[in-house]
Parts: structure tokens; sequence; C-alpha cells
């Protein structure tokens, strides 16, 4: 089976996505498409920005592309297998900040202790009925866990090599040898197929199907027909949707072309 490098470029390096930690890089938030598609024996790649935001708060400028990090695929969890297997890569608290909110007590502003969390990316704990709760991190909110999950799978990579945003290699073209493939780009319509067969689209489908075969044994009450169309179109809708927001954040490139 052949193996591929999966190429992406990167606008944060804050060692939470990869984190390159505890002598394994793992990849568990950000970039769903590739933890979905990507296999074990294949490779990832994350390449600068133009811009990078690093974990030291700077702001670092990049006429090409230079290596972040490259590492092999060794294995892919889901994220119920990585909570369990790995409790140190889990947001550990290194330090306190007071903080001023808008909130005020007897007409001044109310102060108030929030923890420092490292950049652990083991942030989302399991629960007993499938859900996952977002634990404490200084790294995604809430707004962030639908896309972090939609990625259904964490990387796990024993064999990497990270340089860090203060450290991005410049490689040249012929850097990588033949058990290295070019970059590996996954199709549109596979990407799209991936968004309407998740999880809750499943769901839905099924209610969609339930609503077709209520209708066939009962063909004068077109309520259920009605019913079963409007849920595929919002399945086919949402799907469209999510599909082109991970276009636009993905932004898989072809680096050894511009090289």
């Amino acid at each position: 089976m052949e193996n591929y490098l999966y190429c992406y470029k990167m606008t944060w390096d804050t060692e939470s996505a990869p984190n390159p930690h505890h002598n394994v890089l793992t990849l568990a938030i950000c970039k769903p498409a590739i933890r979905r598609g990507a296999q074990v024996g294949d490779w990832i790649s994350g390449w600068t920005a133009k811009l990078v935001n690093g974990k030291d708060n700077e702001l670092h400028a990049f006429d090409n592309p230079r290596l972040i990090y490259l590492a092999k695929i060794k294995a892919k969890l889901t994220f119920a297998e990585y909570w369990e297997q790995y409790p140190q890569k889990r947001p550990q608290i290194i330090g306190y900040n007071e903080v001023t909110t808008s909130k005020k007590t007897c007409g001044k502003a109310k102060n108030i202790t929030k923890a420092i969390y490292d950049s652990g990316d083991n942030i989302y704990k399991p629960e007993a009925d499938g859900s996952y709760t977002q634990v404490e991190n200084n790294n995604h909110t809430e707004i962030e866990k639908e896309h972090d999950l939609s990625g259904k799978y964490v990387l796990i990579c024993e064999e990497f090599y990270y340089y860090g945003v203060n450290n991005a290699q410049k490689i040249e073209r012929n850097i990588f040898d033949v058990t290295v493939p070019r970059c590996k780009k996954i199709p549109g319509i596979v990407k799209y197929l991936i968004e309407i067969t998740s999880v809750f689209s499943i769901l839905l489908w099924i209610a969609a199907i339930l609503s077709f075969i209520a209708y066939s044994l009962n063909p004068e009450d077109l309520s259920n027909m009605w019913l079963g169309v409007v849920i595929a179109i919002i399945i086919l809708l949402t799907g469209m949707f999510s599909y082109f927001q991970n276009e636009k954040s993905s932004d898989i490139i072809d680096s050894f072309k511009s090289f």
C-alpha cells in the first residue's frame, strides 16, 4: 500500500497542534480532514504560512514556506482511546493569572484568578452517553469543539522531527526520497461525503429513511414524505456548508512546487 505525505500551512504554532511533548507527537485538534483521511504509515508535515503566531506571542514572518515539523503516523486513536491511553497529554496547570472582569462589585472592577495551562491537546473527555466534555485548556474553546471532534481521530506519531516556528527549516526540493511521496490532496467529493456521513448526519439519514418508509405504508399522508425530503435537504446543505468551511480553514498546499 502506497503511503503519502500530507502538507498544510500553519498560522499558529503554540505546541498544541501538533503537540510534540512526552516523546510522541500528536495531532488531536485542528485539521479534521487530515485526521480523518490520513492512514497509518502516512507522513504529515506542517509548513509556515506568511505569518505565524508563536508560543512566545510573537508574530513570525516568512517569504517562503519553511518546515515546522514532519511526522510519520504510527496509530489512529478515537478521542476516547486517546483520553485513556495518554493522560500525560491532558492540560496541566502551570500557573495562575489575575484578570479584571467587566463585572463590578460596589462600583469597582472585579478581579478573578484564572488558571494557566500548558499546551496539552488531550482536551476532550468521553462521557457515558457517548458525548465529549471539553476540559479547561488554553488552546480551544467550545466554539472549536465541533470542528475538532469532526476529525474523529487523533494521530499518534512516534517518529517525528519537530523544529518549531522559531527554528523552521528551509527545505530543498529533493530532500525527501521515494519512501515519502509527494503531497496527497484529498478529493473534494471524498471530503463532502465525509461531511454528510458524520455520526449526527447518519442519525438524520435514518430519520429520513424512516419517514419515507412511513410514507410508503400510508401514501395518502404526504407529511411523512415531505418530512423525509426536508431532512435530506438539511443534511446535504449542512454538509456543503461544513465542506466549504473546512476547505477555507485547511489550506492544504502543494509546498514542493513553490520551492
